[in-house]
């Protein structure tokens, strides 16, 4: 019976440490007064697009969202998300256009864990929707910026729309 209990003590503590993060696993984002960013639900917005250029991203279940948004002129926003951990499921672009004067561009790296993109936003909202492995243990960061700058004040994640105090932007990947 003790080498029973001594298994299960031995699977749970594998499981624990399979659940953590890895060691080297970056530090996840705050905002303001060190409260911890929680990304999950839709923002809480009547319009993406009713202020000055922006970012939106949120967690819910159907998997991870970001949108750029403007309701000025044309705004570049570019970054990359990567994932420490697991690959990307599916990934859908919403409103990209591959034709015209700033045509947006996006690609994803061999082993399915790096998303970079280069969109150019005016009047609506352009973004991404995309899932990762069920309870990933990983990070996802976002290094986000709006014309060529990082603006961590204008990067509202969540329900609750909070903003980071830094960027890049780093979330467990299983909120």
């Amino acid at each position: 019976m003790s080498r029973c209990i001594g298994l299960m003590l031995v699977g749970l503590a594998a499981l624990a440490a399979a659940a953590d993060p890895p060691a080297d696993a970056p530090k996840v984002s705050t905002g303001k007064g060190g409260k911890p960013l929680v990304a999950t639900g839709k923002p809480k917005t009547e319009s993406f697009t009713d202020k000055a250029a922006r970012y939106f991203l949120w967690h819910d279940d159907d998997g991870w969202h970001i949108r750029s948004a403007s309701n000025a002129g044309s705004v570049k926003f570019e970054g990359t998300i990567e994932s420490s951990a697991g690959q990307f499921g599916k990934l859908r672009p919403i409103g990209l256009e591959v034709k015209g004067k700033n045509p947006d561009v996006w690609q994803v790296d061999e082993k399915r864990q790096k998303l970079e993109f280069r969109i150019t936003t005016a009047g609506s909202f352009d973004g991404f929707d995309f899932t990762l492995p069920k309870n990933d243990p990983g990070r996802l960061t976002f290094a986000l910026k709006i014309g060529d700058k990082d603006r961590p004040g204008r990067v509202f994640v969540g329900r609750e729309m909070q903003t980071p105090t830094e960027l890049p932007l780093v979330l467990t990947a299983a909120p």
